[in-house]
């Protein structure tokens, strides 16, 4: 299939600067955190980590070349440019996921540091971790559909 460059949508350009804003939060949040505590934890900066890799490597993903995807359809002149679109929407759709599981992690990092564990990062996670399962769902779904 030719090489294909779709124009982001305000609806791309929103998940990515959303990715992006949960990722310098994080950043913010754990910084001062770090110099406010007396003792801080070792690990408190895992999360922004995790995130900031996560969130480059996906948002790379998002603008790769057609041959980097692996569709779960075969493609054809038909149906190859709105395959594209749906798998290049889910990844940025993904990043932005686990941005949101990486910021409820480091929640749970900052409940156990004040000594406040409630659980209700715990259950954040939870239902983020959910919707991340209904996204590879509709993905599939729309991929099918659009076959």
């Amino acid at each position: 299939m030719p090489n294909v460059y779709l124009e982001l949508t305000l609806i791309d350009r929103i998940l990515e600067g959303l990715a992006i804003l949960f990722t310098v939060a994080a950043w913010i949040l754990a910084t001062v955190v770090y110099f406010g505590v007396v003792s801080p934890p070792s690990k408190l900066f895992v999360s922004p980590i995790a995130m900031t890799v996560a969130m480059i490597v996906f948002l790379w993903a998002s603008r790769a070349p057609i041959r980097f995807y692996n569709f779960p359809v075969k493609l054809n002149e038909r149906n190859y440019v709105m395959q594209y679109f749906i798998a290049t929407r889910f990844t940025r759709v993904v990043s932005l996921i686990i941005c949101l599981m990486s910021f409820c992690g480091l929640f749970m990092e900052l409940e156990w540091v004040f000594g406040m564990t409630q659980g209700f990062f715990q259950l954040m996670m939870h239902i983020v971790l959910g919707v991340l399962l209904l996204s590879f769902v509709f993905y599939y779904i729309f991929a099918f559909r659009n076959r």
